[in-house]
């Protein structure tokens, strides 16, 4: 399933395009993992949402080990939300603004990022 997203590094694989490169910092392939973990942007948004050091906890992680090990977690966060709702809504606004920026040329700090993903968050985690 993670082959699945269309990352600039799958869609050179599938010959989409010739170019793999993230559009976002320019610095390395776009895969999944660096698009959710290793690319400044999200290292950015992590790092305002973690109280701990982000990059020591997760450095040497597996991508799908880290996906499912945040996943699950029901440790609670701001407004009684848990990790587990938090991270799944970063994951989304890591991708949304990723999108809008290839898409729309659109620039989204992280704290507007962050501030997004807690609203989005409670009111999924309140939702049901």
């Amino acid at each position: 399933m993670l082959n699945r997203v269309l990352t600039d590094h799958q869609r050179k694989i599938r010959d989409i395009t010739n170019i793999d490169t993230c559009p976002r910092c320019q610095l390395y392939f776009e895969d999944l993992n660096h698009l959710l973990r290793e690319c400044q942007k999200a290292v950015e948004v992590w790092e305002i949402l973690s109280n701990r050091n982000w990059r020591i906890s997760n450095a040497n992680m597996p991508l799908d080990i880290w996906l499912q090990n945040n996943i699950k977690s029901k440790s609670k966060e701001f407004s009684s939300v848990p990790w587990g709702t938090i991270f799944v809504v970063t994951l989304w606004s890591l991708w949304k603004a990723r999108n809008s920026f290839v898409f729309r040329q659109e620039v989204c700090s992280a704290q507007e990022t962050v501030r997004w993903i807690h609203q989005q968050a409670v009111e999924i985690y309140h939702a049901f």
